[in-house]
């Protein structure tokens, strides 16, 4: 019996092909260029059909990504991140139960496209520096006996940056979290622009302020960082990943603190729960907000 054979052009004809643009590759990213081409080719098909919806969106789920591009939903998330804050693509999240949806920026400001570029170039750099360049840091004397000194070394090394974090101040100062935010962000990988994340942190700030008889605990600047990282998304054990709006969060803290108000809210400082911006930005309760606030 003879065994089948075929043309191998045939085989790898071009609607087999995926579509990479070298120059948008070598500027943004293997992956992020390979889920931009595919969405591109995606929107140009849905607006052409008329199946764009009122907002200039069109709706694509992980699967089909993945069957077209055969990256996997972690490299679809982390690139689709990267495409947004580069201002290339937008997303929103809609319907029930929740989808994904895709817009593409048609027209770009190149000044600002190149400077967001430079500021990811530049971000990935400083932590480049941070983990390699020793000269950077210097060691602060301790008194401790040799057999401690390397672990005294290892908690007093002081950083020519401004230790925000450890600050003097009694009171809290927003001013002092606005300058950890400013130096944590660059940092961080979020699709919210720098403004955005202040923006909601200020918000629930001034809430909690309204709220409480005592003022926000002091933030660390890792506790910080976990926040930045996490605003712009929710995951649902349901629904999986969702993206977040910044002007959702207004809504969502406003349901945050009518619930804790609604359950005997003290807000003296002798609450069962801590309610601090850390608190409310646990996924599980922005979990909870969202679905309360929006179904």
């Amino acid at each position: 019996m003879e065994k089948e054979q075929i043309h191998f052009f045939d085989f790898i004809r071009a609607d087999g092909f995926i579509t990479v643009n070298k120059k948008i590759a070598k500027i943004i990213g293997l992956y992020e260029s390979i889920i931009y081409g595919e969405l591109v080719s995606r929107y140009i098909y849905f607006k052409e059909h008329n199946k764009l919806d009122e907002q200039g969106y069109f709706y694509n789920t992980i699967e089909d990504l993945q069957e077209a591009t055969t990256l996997s939903r972690y490299n679809q998330d982390t690139s689709i991140k990267t495409l947004k804050r580069l201002g290339l693509i937008k997303t929103k999240v809609k319907g029930v139960p929740p989808k994904r949806y895709f817009a593409i920026t048609e027209i770009i400001n190149i000044s600002d496209f190149e400077e967001k570029i430079y500021c990811q170039f530049v971000s990935q750099s400083q932590i480049d520096l941070q983990t390699t360049d020793k000269s950077i840091c210097k060691p602060v004397a301790t008194n401790k006996n040799k057999e401690n000194k390397k672990k005294e070394e290892e908690k007093s090394i002081e950083y020519r940056t401004p230790n925000l974090e450890n600050s003097e101040s009694q009171s809290f100062d927003f001013l002092i979290l606005e300058q950890q935010i400013i130096q944590c962000y660059p940092e961080c990988d979020t699709s919210f622009k720098l403004k955005e994340v202040i923006k909601v942190f200020k918000y629930f700030i001034d809430k909690h302020k309204h709220h409480c008889k005592f003022e926000h605990p002091k933030t660390s600047n890792e506790s910080i960082k976990d926040i930045i990282d996490n605003i712009a998304m929710i995951y649902s054990e349901t629904h999986g990943d969702i993206d977040i709006d910044v002007e959702c969060y207004k809504d969502m803290i406003d349901f945050y603190w009518q619930q804790a108000v609604k359950h005997n809210f003290k807000g003296n400082g002798r609450d069962t729960i801590n309610y601090s911006i850390s608190h409310f930005m646990s996924n599980g309760i922005r979990v909870n907000c969202y679905y309360k606030t929006y179904y």
